[in-house]
């Protein structure tokens, strides 16, 4: 297949004088299977012949890395499906916060679970924390500063107080991911009233 596209982009650059760049797997004698980035140039001769002029470069390495994070992105995406469709068949909600900025982002479940529109949401942990119980705020809040401190998942129960009065009992998970310097935590809060 990758001779056949590199095949016909020669016979392009002959026939229509046009550029091209491409990736072909080759079959190496010692290293098995490799990947070679070839850029060709199309010359026209006086006799009225085409030179071809192409310059190769071994990309196995970045080859392989980008298949790598194309099926991680594939898997992502199919788990990101897979969560979608368990939050809106149960009272899941989904959150990202960043402690260093104090970003607190929430998907639709977590609106829906704290009872908090999200024309009043300020984006912040501070909307997290108005949330939470008054009697459970202190040990929750410990719980995700410690958590973030020692870069360790996080496992936690605690009540919030809706809007509208009525108390739910949460229990919440949530991943510590490295951002270079910086620090996001993905968490997942779930209702198990």
């Amino acid at each position: 297949e990758d001779r056949m596209e590199y095949l016909t982009l020669v016979r392009r650059a002959i026939d229509r004088g046009e550029s091209f760049s491409t990736t072909v797997r080759i079959d190496h004698p010692e290293r098995g299977e490799i990947a070679v980035r070839i850029i060709g140039q199309p010359e026209h001769l006086p006799d009225g012949s085409t030179l071809v002029h192409k310059f190769a470069t071994d990309v196995t390495d970045m080859f392989r890395k980008e298949q790598e994070l194309r099926a991680a992105k594939d898997a992502a995406e199919g788990l990101g499906r897979r969560l979608s469709l368990a939050a809106s068949a149960g009272d899941i909600g989904f959150w990202e916060y960043h402690p260093f900025t104090g970003q607190l982002r929430w998907d639709d479940g977590m609106f829906a679970l704290c009872g908090i529109d999200r024309a009043d949401y300020r984006g912040g942990v501070e909307d997290w924390a108005d949330a939470v119980h008054p009697d459970d705020v202190g040990h929750a809040s410990a719980q995700l500063a410690e958590a973030i401190e020692q870069r360790q998942p996080l496992s936690t129960r605690f009540r919030i107080v809706r809007p509208d009065g009525v108390m739910r009992h949460l229990v919440g998970r949530a991943i510590p991911v490295p951002l270079g310097d910086d620090l996001a935590m993905l968490g997942v809060n779930w209702d198990v009233t």
